[in-house]
């Protein structure tokens, strides 16, 4: 037994065996404080996230929740590592299996959190966005998931002694290269990421372009598809949906509506100025009609022009288009009843 307890005590007193028996404590330590902190952090950021309306936050915590107790122990196994004397080879094994950890965890998150929050702004602007939404986050994660796994490749092409400066110069003179040869399709990505957070239209919306006018069916990565009020499908292109003016009738709240109507100029005098009151108690007696004005406003070959100016509040075209035969026939009502005449082009000739 003295023998026995003499060996275990010059074997623990050896350097070597210390150095690793602190390496397995740190490690130990670090580990178990790491995921420690990771959940108490955790709780702490949905409990904020909770009571605020931003999704912004929510995208966050899902993300932070996706990285794995596992990620944190490769940390603490690493630091652990550092207090040894490891050969250089093992020592470089180990620093490039954590850049790949790092580098799958990170890539991980962002993709959850990308769905998240792609799933908070289907939400926020209704069914029909949820596929432009998750094909636009999408996109956007890809590109970042890319970039990071080409410099986590660097770092580990590196780590093995390999000068990456001219592989960084190479990848810059292709990266140039490819987007001069993809320019007109990068200029449309770029316009549906405009569309997309910038929102001047949704599906549904009927929105107008130059010549072109339809219900927004679709929002894809290059085109807008547009149906047409004679049925055919519009296909325009994102980059000139962001160039040219676009006049979205959906988010409209009320029409105004401004016509002429012309008298004869054998119309008398106090019946002229009799005309507007009159106008003004036709319009008066439709719902969902506010009237503005109406003025003699000018003098025309052929009659004395009235204008009128009138708000429907409604958006709906066949709505306006109802109102407007209504008081045009109440209108021709009530000149019939005071016996003012509509005026035609007219031409008198004299012979002398």
């Amino acid at each position: 037994m003295t023998s026995f307890l003499a060996t275990y005590h010059a074997v623990s007193a050896h350097p070597l065996v210390h150095a690793w028996g602190g390496a397995v404590v740190l490690f130990l330590v670090l580990g178990g404080g790491f995921v420690l902190a990771r959940h108490m952090v955790l709780n702490h950021l949905a409990r904020l996230a909770s009571h605020t309306t931003s999704h912004w936050d929510d995208a966050l915590v899902s993300a932070l929740e996706s990285v794995r107790p596992s990620m944190y122990w490769t940390l603490a196994f690493l630091i652990a590592a550092q207090t040894l004397a490891l050969p250089e080879a093992l020592h470089t094994a180990i620093v490039v299996i954590f850049a790949l950890t790092v580098t799958h965890y990170i890539v991980q998150s962002i993709g959850v959190g990308a769905e998240k929050l792609a799933q908070h702004l289907a939400a926020r602007d209704g069914d029909d966005a949820t596929h432009h939404a998750r094909a636009a986050m999408g996109l956007i994660t890809g590109i970042l998931k890319m970039l990071i796994w080409v410099g986590s490749l660097l770092f580990v092409v590196s780590n093995f002694g390999v000068d990456i400066t001219s592989l960084i110069a190479g990848l810059g003179i292709g990266g140039i290269a490819v987007a001069l040869a993809l320019q007109g399709i990068l200029k449309d990505l770029f316009s549906s990421f405009s569309i997309f957070f910038d929102k001047p239209f949704t599906i549904g919306d009927f929105i107008e372009i130059g010549d072109y006018s339809g219900t927004v069916q679709k929002i894809g990565i290059k085109t807008t598809r547009l149906k047409s009020l004679s049925g055919e499908e519009v296909i325009i292109s994102n980059q000139d949906l962001t160039t040219a003016t676009v006049r979205n009738f959906k988010r409209m709240q009320e029409r105004r509506i401004v016509q002429t109507i012309g008298v004869t100029y054998e119309t008398p005098q106090e019946m002229l100025a009799r005309i507007p009151a009159l106008i003004e108690e036709v319009i008066a007696g439709v719902e969902q009609v506010r009237f503005s004005r109406a003025h003699l406003r000018s003098f025309g070959d052929s009659a004395l022009d009235f204008e009128i100016v009138y708000f429907v509040e409604s958006r709906d075209y066949r709505l306006s288009m109802d109102v407007r035969e209504k008081i045009n026939l109440g209108i021709l009502a009530t000149f019939a009843a005071h016996g003012v005449d509509i005026a035609y082009p007219t031409r008198v000739v004299y012979n002398k």
